[in-house]
This record gives structure tokens, sequence and C-alpha cells, in this order.
């Protein structure tokens, strides 16, 4: 029943697609990849003082993202892609040889806002999640994922930013009490 419904919706967000979103979203997907935007947000954000335990946090929860997304639950639930299992489909994008649960899109995405908004409030937050959402809903869009996919990426993203925050302000809080 599951697998019906992940196949209705992903065939009703079809009914979306046109040019001008193929070009945003398309572009959007790009920088989500290998969490790309996020890696060099964090790099940027470890330079600077006033950012650097974001920054810490962010490089945590993309290690945490990269363990159990890529090395544990992909190859363990191994479910293959929507364009795997019906060959008529035309992504737009370029395909990836990997499983769809989670989608790292997402957990990279959402984790990463989530850290972002802890640290800095609604003003890096809300354009961060935002843009986390939208990479998110890229991978939907192309069918790279199904929306279940999507919605177990949120879930472990919300898993591994809420570890990461606890263990950086854990470490901080030891470390400003020697």
């Amino acid at each position: 029943m599951l697998y019906n419904i992940d196949w209705c919706l992903l065939n009703a967000i079809q009914l979306l697609r046109c040019t001008f979103l193929d070009c945003i979203l398309s572009k959007l997907t790009t920088i989500g990849e290998g969490g790309l935007c996020w890696i060099i947000i964090c790099i940027a954000m470890l330079f600077f003082k006033r950012t650097r335990k974001c920054g810490v946090t962010l490089a945590v929860c993309l290690l945490l993202c990269l363990i159990l997304g890529n090395g544990i639950l992909k190859p363990l639930i191994a479910r293959p892609r929507p364009y795997m299992l019906n060959p008529d489909i035309i992504t737009g994008v370029p395909l990836s040889d990997s499983y769809s649960f989670p989608s790292g899109h997402t957990y990279s995405s959402i984790g990463s806002s989530i850290v972002i908004w802890y640290h800095f409030k609604q003003k890096w937050g809300i354009p961060a999640l935002l843009l986390g959402l939208l990479i998110s809903f890229s991978r939907i869009y192309f069918q790279m994922h199904f929306v279940t996919d999507i919605l177990g990426g949120i879930l472990l993203g919300i898993i591994t930013s809420v570890i990461s925050i606890n263990l950086i302000n854990m470490l901080y809080r030891k470390i400003q009490a020697k």
C-alpha cells in the first residue's frame, strides 16, 4: 500500500513539471549533491570565531549523515530509485547508481539547516531551512526519490542534527569548565 502511495505522489508531482521549475530545481539539486553547499558553508564558518561552533556542529552532523545514511542505511535497505524501477522515467538530471532510501540530499540539507537554525535562529535559519526543503523537493520533482525516501531523509537529518548539537554543546561545556 505504501508503495502505491509513493508512486501516486510521485506521479502527481510530475503535473508541476515546467521549464521554469526544471531550470531552478536542477540548480538546487546540483548544489545539494554530496552535501556540497552545506560543506562549503561549514568550511566558511570554521574560519570565523563567531561562527566556528556552528561550523564544528555542521561538520559533525554531515559526518554522521555520511556514516548513518550512506554507510549503513542505504546499503542495508537497498531500495532502488524510481527510475530504476520504471525505465520510462526521464529525470532531467544526472542519474545516480546509489540506493534511494533515505535521500542523502535531504538528510544533509535538513540536518544542516537545523544546525544553522539552532545557532543563528531565524536570521540564517529560515533561508537555510527553505534551501534545504527546496533541495529535498527537487529530488522528488526529478523522480530521483520517492516521497518516503525524503521523509526518511528528514527524520535522519533531524536525528543527526540533534545528536550533533548536543554532542558539541557537551564538548564546549567541558572545554570551558577546564
